[in-house]
């Protein structure tokens, strides 16, 4: 059943309006994107896959440039005005300023999401005359590249990193990344790279540039690699040695960790809370035709005889080093949640330490910024056990600065490093040890 309202499907408007839905949900329900977009019974399940693409491009315009569209928004609308018109002008302002569209089509469009919805009528001419000085406006006054990073964020940033560092977290924000790609053996480097156009890092993730349609792409189907930000995937890339060795791979999806730790042969134990997720972590490897033990459990209930050789810990976190690419998740209140996402990643690692064998190895990382889901649990959870070691991560071989690491030998990536390439997900990653008794 098609759950757009009749007068919105036509005329161009289904996208804006499951655009402006979606917005409300992300910025005033606090909903992520990636559960909106997969939830059957919203509207943008009903979309046409250019449709979808459409609504999406809208959401992503207004989101990155947000607090810029605002300065100019608010200069016309009242702090206090009904959301639901505020979210009109905002897709209106991002259509004309980012998308660059014919101003009289998108001032006629948002004039019209209000006509056709009975609660909104009575701010037409309030939409059309607000609109109407938007598009006026010279596009010398619209500065894209200032911070664009929700305020509460930006702030906890530059606390950490201090202005100028934290500033180029903002501007790292404000631009779509580049895709990195992991190829499922060292064989396909080189010939992926030639078929993508795709540039070699040193890490032997593969970058591509090109606003694509990954499924589409050469290889994807075959199974022969997979979508993974070169952070992402540099904690598997550290173990060596692991063909053979029984492996628990802990909050496992979205599963590229786990396809590459069974495409070095290793014996994969995928530990997944979500049944949702972790279907997905199976149609990875069935796609990829690699093998593991997907186990939709919480990790905290997870029971097991098996002692492990290796341990994956990347537990649920606020997922602020991700924001250049899932910009939504500024809009989520991170900072509010941290408390406890912190606690249930103490208890994760230390659940995840009592199944390692003794001189086995385990790599604690998180794609946070804040060093309160990083360099603080290790400090906390690691150092102040008995028998367990931090061990330096050796980062020659990666060409990653010796400066990125900590006093004690922990990797903390920034979106700013790279910059000249196109930048990477911030991430912590440390590697410990249990030692031989």
């Amino acid at each position: 059943m098609n759950i757009i309202p009749i007068e919105f499907q036509s005329n161009g408007l289904a996208s804006r309006w499951v655009a402006l839905e979606i917005i409300g949900l992300v910025l005033i329900q606090k909903k992520p994107m990636s559960d909106i977009k997969e939830n059957k019974r919203t509207g943008f399940f009903c979309l046409l896959p250019e449709q979808k693409a459409r609504t999406l491009s809208i959401i992503e315009a207004v989101l990155r440039n947000i607090s810029i569209l605002d300065k100019f928004i608010f200069s016309h609308v009242k702090k206090n005005t009904n959301i639901r018109v505020v979210n009109i002008i905002r897709i209106a302002a991002a259509e004309i300023f980012v998308d660059k569209i014919a101003h009289h089509a998108v001032v006629d469009s948002a004039v019209r999401l209000a006509k056709n919805d009975k609660n909104l009528y009575k701010y037409i001419g309030f939409i059309n005359a607000v609109c109407r000085k938007l598009a006026n406006k010279s596009m010398d006054e619209i500065i894209f590249s200032e911070p664009t990073l929700n305020i509460n964020l930006s702030r906890a940033f530059e606390k950490i990193y201090g202005y100028e560092i934290s500033k180029k977290f903002n501007v790292a924000q404000a631009k779509r990344p580049p895709i990195d790609i992991t190829v499922k053996c060292k064989d396909f480097q080189h010939k992926y790279a030639k078929i993508l156009n795709a540039r070699v890092i040193s890490s032997g993730s593969l970058r591509l540039w090109a606003k694509v349609q990954i499924t589409s792409l050469s290889g994807y189907n075959e199974g022969d690699w997979w979508v993974q930000d070169f952070a992402a995937a540099l904690p598997v890339k550290l173990l060596e040695n692991i063909k053979g060795a029984a492996v628990l791979d802990v909050c496992a999806a979205p599963g590229g960790k786990t396809m590459q730790l069974a495409a070095s042969g290793a014996k994969v134990t995928a530990v997944e809370v979500s049944k949702k997720r972790a279907e997905k972590i199976s149609k990875n490897l069935e796609r990829t035709k690699l093998k593991a033990k997907v186990v939709v459990k919480d990790m905290m209930t997870f029971t097991t005889n098996d002692k492990f050789d290796f341990i994956i810990v990347d537990p649920p976190c606020t997922s602020t080093g991700t924001i250049r690419r899932n910009f939504d998740l500024q809009y989520l209140d991170p900072i509010r949640r941290m408390p406890n996402l912190v606690k249930k990643q103490k208890e994760i690692l230390r659940k995840s330490m009592s199944l390692l064998k003794n001189g086995g190895k385990l790599i604690y990382c998180t794609c946070s910024l804040m060093p309160e889901e990083g360099e603080k649990v290790i400090e906390e959870v690691v150092r102040k056990t008995i028998g367990w070691r931090q061990i330096p991560i050796e980062v020659e071989k990666f060409g990653i600065d010796h400066k990125w690491l900590d006093a004690w030998g922990g990797l903390r990536l920034r979106p700013d490093y790279w910059e000249e390439i196109g930048g990477m997900d911030g991430f912590y990653i440390a590697l410990i040890i249990k030692e031989e008794k």
